[in-house]
């Protein structure tokens, strides 16, 4: 959730810094992408890969943290910054996969929600083109809070790049514009068999993005107990690995 109180630039600066120490530590890289003014943040074996996760994550985030609310408070927490740093995704996800996050606000601080699908559109369709003479990589697309529109956007506006996308993967998403009746069925039909996980409290009950995702698109949510939706992908990550190997095998 964005608060008007956060001193963006210097949360963009952190994470940027929790980014550069994965590439230190030999975990991670930046590579350019033809298109893009940018460069992305990728695993350092993502050009041999045979499939590719692109993370889409959430507003106003910086890559490097899936959460700026964690991210504050690691000022004062350090198990806060444990629970928001994309380091373990690097560092543990199976070698058979590449990893490249997607970066939309890194150029603007304060670009508004419905401008950021726009960028994480461009950036995805970016990615596929750039590994368009690979034609064997299968993409792995995870969208986490806003990300999970993104990429759903994404999807009904290039149809072409249906045939390489392999599995979607929503953490906690922020519940799409559009329902099961507008969606093209070939993506309707990737939906359906994605994997998402949702927050929900300590009875049991899903959270407003969860229950809402749910009416729209009919597909259920793995629940997971946890009271800040920002430490939701972390929280998750052993469970995606587990079907990440399934995906691979």
């Amino acid at each position: 959730m964005f608060s008007e109180e956060w001193n963006l630039e210097q949360l963009n600066t952190k994470a940027d810094q929790i980014l550069q120490a994965c590439v230190r530590k030999g975990l991670a890289k930046y590579i350019s992408i033809p298109g893009l003014n940018i460069q992305l943040p990728a695993s350092i074996h993502v050009e041999n890969a045979a499939y590719i996760m692109l993370v889409c994550s959430g507003y106003p985030e910086h890559a490097g943290v899936w959460s700026y609310t964690l991210l504050e408070a690691s000022m004062a927490d350090t198990e806060s910054l444990q629970k928001t740093s994309m380091e373990c995704y690097f560092q543990k996800i199976p070698k058979q996969i590449g990893l490249i996050v997607l970066n939309p606000h890194a150029e603007k601080l304060e670009t508004p929600p419905e401008a950021s699908i726009s960028v994480y559109v461009s950036q995805l369709k970016a990615i596929y083109q750039h590994f368009s003479q690979k034609k064997d990589v299968k993409f792995l697309l995870t969208g986490y809070s806003l990300g999970g529109e993104g990429i759903i956007q994404f999807l009904q506006h290039n149809l072409d790049c249906l045939d390489r996308t392999h599995t979607l993967i929503f953490i906690d998403p922020t519940p799409p514009s559009l329902g099961r009746r507008k969606l093209e069925p070939r993506v309707l039909e990737l939906v359906d068999q994605s994997l998402f996980y949702g927050l929900c409290d300590e009875e049991g009950k899903p959270g407003e993005f969860a229950e809402f995702t749910t009416m729209r698109l009919k597909i259920k949510p793995h629940l997971i107990t946890c009271q800040v939706h920002g430490a939701m992908p972390n929280l998750t990550w052993p469970r995606i690995q587990q079907d990440l190997k399934t995906i691979v095998e």
